[in-house]
């Protein structure tokens, strides 16, 4: 197939796909060919985007659907593991941004970017295996500590840096605002919306050599 010689060419050459999973689906954008990638031997990371296209910038939830989808793109294939997803989503992604010899693992001369997790947290009881409870069970909720190159900016599950309380006043005081300009845009692109359906029905009518949408008619 067409795309698979494609895939071929980013495995010989070592370059590197970013999977931004949830932005993919929230833009019904498709699902990539993960087993592909993964059958081909290309340089995986995971990544959330950005607020403008995933609503939630959790690693956690892209580790998991990184699985999950993963396990559904070819019945012939093993689905990636929970250790798999981890690897992908730390030293993955130091290494797409070209700095796996500073971050991405915890080895000596490493910048300090550490996360601590509460294992009294419902997602480890009863702790079976780290890498299947952080990937499958974990939302986020046991996080306690983050430290960036060293620098305690989560701590006890609160942000060290940010006043909480005056960011949400700030958000409530500009949000009038906020609403009044997303109505003004509404109305402004509402004139060229079937320019854009006919440019996506163009799109989507182009053969790339797989399907990225499920049970499509």
């Amino acid at each position: 197939m067409a795309y698979t010689a494609e895939i071929e060419k980013l495995a010989a050459t070592k370059t590197g796909v970013v999977l931004n999973i949830l932005s993919n689906l929230r833009l019904r954008s498709g699902i990539a060919p993960i087993s592909a990638y993964r059958r081909l031997g290309v340089p995986l990371a995971l990544g959330c985007d950005n607020c403008s296209c995933s609503d939630v910038q959790s690693m956690f939830q892209v580790m998991k659907f990184f699985c999950l989808l993963g396990g559904i793109s070819d019945p012939l294939v093993a689905a990636p593991l929970a250790a798999e997803a981890l690897n992908l989503g730390t030293v993955g992604g130091a290494r797409s941004a070209g700095r796996a010899d500073q971050i991405g693992a915890i080895v000596a001369g490493m910048k300090a970017d550490l996360v601590a997790l509460d294992l009294s947290d419902p997602a480890y009881r009863p702790l079976n295996s780290i890498a299947r409870q952080i990937v499958y069970a974990d939302s986020g909720r046991s996080l306690r500590h983050v430290w960036v190159n060293g620098r305690h900016v989560i701590q006890a599950g609160n942000p060290v840096s940010i006043d909480e309380d005056r960011l949400d006043a700030t958000l409530a005081r500009l949000m009038p605002e906020v609403r009044r300009q997303l109505e003004s845009m509404l109305t402004k692109t509402a004139s060229v919306g079937p320019a854009f359906d006919e440019i996506h029905r163009r799109a989507w009518s182009i053969d790339i050599g797989y399907d990225r949408y499920l049970q499509r008619n």
